[in-house]
């Protein structure tokens, strides 16, 4: 706690990333519906924060992070199917 204000030290927060900008580019140059999932935990990490709910802010973290995780590897295993069918295309082609 802080000596002058009765709120906890920025020094506790400071510690929880939000992921909120990793989550929009997720959102822009991966898959859509996970990257909008992680920016809506990402706000959640900020809300959790500002009530003083470390824990939740912390899950809401570990879940951010996490689908940013899922926005980009489905996104690079659907342009490898794509890339793999394109070529196969190409190649079996009359």
């Amino acid at each position: 706690m802080d000596i002058f204000h009765n709120e906890p030290c920025r020094e506790e927060t400071n510690k929880i990333p939000d992921h909120f900008l990793l989550g929009i580019l997720a959102t822009l140059f991966c898959c859509l519906p996970f990257g909008l999932l992680s920016i809506y935990y990402a706000t959640k990490v900020d809300a959790s924060l500002a009530r003083g709910n470390l824990p939740a802010a912390l899950e809401a973290s570990k879940s951010a992070k996490g689908w940013i995780f899922i926005s980009f590897f489905s996104s690079l295993a659907i342009y490898l199917i794509m890339a793999i069918v394109l070529v196969f295309g190409i190649f079996l082609a009359p």
